[in-house]
C-alpha cells in the first residue's frame, strides 16, 4: 500500500511539473492560419498560410492580420510595450528579393526607428533577410523578416516588443516565418 501511495504521489508530481512548465511555455501549441486569394487580408495575392503560436490573439482587417500576446494590446495599443508583450504582423509582396524588401520596408520607418544592418539568412533552404531595431521614443525593440515563399512571392514579418525581449521571442518569429507558404 505505501509502495502504490509513493507511486501516486511521483505521478503527481510529474504531472504538476508537466503542467507547470506549459504554462511557462504557452507557446509550444501553435495554430495554423490560412489567408486566402483576393481575401480581405490578402488582395490580389495568392492563398498562403502560415503558422502562430496558439494563445496569441489574431485580428483581421483590410490587407492586414495582426497578432498580438494579450488581446488587450489590440483594444487599446500601448505607447510603449510591456515585458511579455508582442504585436507581429506577415504580409506578402511580389517582385522584390527578400533584402531589397526588408530593407524598403525598414527605411519607410527610418525616420523612428533606428535599425541595424541587414542580416542575410536562409529558412527552410530558402533566401531570407532581418533587421533589428528600436524606437528611440518609446524604447520597444522591432524585428522585420522577409523571406522568399515562392518563386516571385515574399513573405514579410513584422514585430514590435519592449526593449530587451526580442531574445525571447526571436525563436517564435523565424519559426512563424518559416512555416510562411503559397497554397497549392
Amino acid at each position: 500500500m505505501k509502495r502504490s501511495l509513493l507511486l501516486l504521489f511521483v505521478a503527481l508530481f510529474l504531472l504538476s511539473a508537466c503542467a507547470e512548465i506549459n504554462a511557462a511555455d504557452p507557446g509550444r501549441e501553435w495554430t495554423v492560419y490560412q489567408a486566402a486569394s483576393d481575401s480581405l487580408v490578402n488582395p490580389g495575392f495568392p492563398a498562403y498560410r502560415f503558422e502562430y503560436p496558439s494563445y496569441w490573439v489574431l485580428e483581421e482587417g483590410a490587407n492586414s492580420i495582426t497578432f498580438a500576446s494579450e488581446a488587450t494590446l489590440l483594444q487599446v495599443p500601448p505607447e510603449s510595450l510591456g515585458g511579455g508583450h508582442i504585436f507581429a504582423g506577415p504580409g506578402t509582396n511580389e517582385g522584390k528579393a527578400p533584402a531589397e524588401m526588408e530593407e524598403s520596408y525598414t527605411y519607410t520607418l527610418g525616420s523612428t526607428l533606428q535599425f541595424g544592418e541587414t542580416n542575410l539568412v536562409r529558412l527552410n533552404g530558402r533566401p531570407a533577410a532581418y533587421q533589428e531595431g528600436l524606437n528611440p521614443e518609446t524604447s520597444d525593440a522591432a524585428f522585420v523578416l522577409a523571406v522568399e515563399m515562392d518563386e516571385g512571392l515574399r513573405g514579410l514579418l513584422t514585430a514590435r516588443m519592449a526593449e530587451g525581449e526580442l531574445e525571447k521571442w526571436e525563436e517564435i518569429l523565424f519559426k512563424m516565418a518559416e512555416s510562411l507558404q503559397v497554397e497549392e
